[in-house]
């Protein structure tokens, strides 16, 4: 059975189907690919830059814009993709992303800098497992949620330890 998706180096994603199934329409499909051509091409203006002045100048012009349009993408993406196929895409690249690095560890980064990475994908994993439980639970009561994080706040502001308890 073919993907219907490829992931590439870094996470790079291609929305293109094998013919079996469309997860998004033609037009969707298409206005993601021009929102991701857009970020693609601001980011290499800046890696374009020849000196370190010259990138703190362009950064400096495309960083609010940048992070707008990565926000736009993002909230596009979980308004026209189903989220189980983000997951699955999520899943997928995370492991292709692992592979990349399992075969060049010792060429493209050495060992202190892959170990920092696995950590930081274990970590990643560990946070969205948390996620999703806290998902399942539903939504909490807000008058108790917010109680709770300005207990939590004020105890960490004074210097004090928090001890997550059951109640």
């Amino acid at each position: 059975m073919s993907q219907p998706f490829e992931s590439g180096s870094l996470g790079a994603l291609d929305l293109t189907t094998s013919g079996e199934t469309r997860v998004i329409t033609r037009t969707d499909e298409s206005l993601l690919r021009q929102m991701t051509e857009n970020l693609d091409k601001t980011l290499l203006s800046v890696l374009a830059c020849r000196t370190a002045e010259e990138f703190g100048k362009v950064r400096k012009e495309i960083w609010e814009t940048y992070f707008r349009a990565r926000r736009a993408l993002g909230d596009t993406i979980n308004l026209v993709i189903p989220k189980k196929f983000i997951e699955s895409v999520r899943c997928a690249t995370l492991e292709r992303i692992s592979e990349d690095l399992e075969r060049s560890r010792t060429v493209l980064f050495g060992e202190e800098i892959a170990q920092q990475f696995e950590f930081t994908m274990w970590t990643v994993n560990r946070i969205q497992a948390v996620v999703r439980e806290i998902e399942k639970a539903g939504n909490p009561v807000t008058g108790i949620w917010t109680a709770g994080c300005m207990r939590i706040s004020a105890s960490i502001r004074r210097g004090g330890n928090f001890i997550m308890t059951a109640s």
